[in-house]
């Protein structure tokens, strides 16, 4: 029998999205869904009570958000999933699949935003292209990993910024992540609102002052600065 998967969502005023995301879980294999709320003033709240497993409250951050929601997770398999991403037919499955291989310690998935096409196909194609030959992997592609190993960890650092490229490389020093060549789809409204190249300009600059160890509270004020609307804790 295969042991419980467990999706953790953390949301911030995600009424326009939240739907979106939890169909496209509860279309797939049986999961247990546990949102994480940072304090929405919208209809978030009333939407995941009506229609998921578990609902927690947390103080704003996606790491503590995240850590809260696995703290209480059932399943042997956690996978953090934003409220404005869905799951493609047949992902968790796949999830399920390489989970059986005890060589692997977790994974993620390929990425597409919004629909794909145009300038968010090249965006797509790099990102991706990153996470295969870098092993760079952003938290909008639904990165998941065994319970035992995300404790062993210590869970996300609580950084204001770049929390989830900090786990996952801590995740492959420990072993060997599985990329899924199924694409999840993020919402492109980052893009939307802030224009394509500059928004593109922010997530590599913020990448790439992580990289040379600047420190997290300079990141995020970078990115800020770089971005009006940023749509993230």
């Amino acid at each position: 029998m295969r042991e419980l998967l467990s999706i953790i969502l953390p949301t911030y005023n995600e009424a326009s999205t939240l739907r979106s995301a939890i169909r496209s879980v509860r279309c797939e294999v049986s999961a247990e869904i546990i949102v994480v709320d940072g304090g929405s003033t919208d209809a978030t709240l009333a939407i995941a009570r009506a229609s998921t497993d578990r609902v927690l409250e947390a103080p704003l951050g996606r790491a503590s958000q995240l850590n809260a929601g696995a703290e209480v997770a059932s399943g042997s398999v956690l996978m953090f999933l934003h409220a404005d991403t869905i799951l493609a037919e047949g992902a968790l499955a796949e999830v399920y699949r390489v989970m059986e291989d005890s060589r692997f310690v977790g994974g993620a998935f390929t990425l597409r935003i919004g629909e794909g096409r145009g300038a968010m196909r090249v965006i797509s194609w790099g990102s991706n292209l990153r996470s295969r030959f870098l092993g760079l992997t952003y938290g909008d592609q639904a990165v998941f990993v065994r319970s035992p190993v995300f404790r062993e960890l210590g869970g996300f650092r609580m950084l204001p910024i770049m929390e989830d490229v900090d786990f996952v490389r801590r995740l492959q020093r420990v072993g060997r992540m599985q990329l899924i060549d199924i694409p999840v789809r993020t919402s492109d409204r980052r893009w939307q609102a802030n224009g394509i190249w500059r928004t593109t300009f922010a997530n590599l600059s913020a990448m790439l002052l992580f990289m040379v160890g600047v420190s997290n509270g300079r990141i995020r004020k970078t990115y800020d600065a770089l971005l009006v609307n940023s749509c993230a804790p």
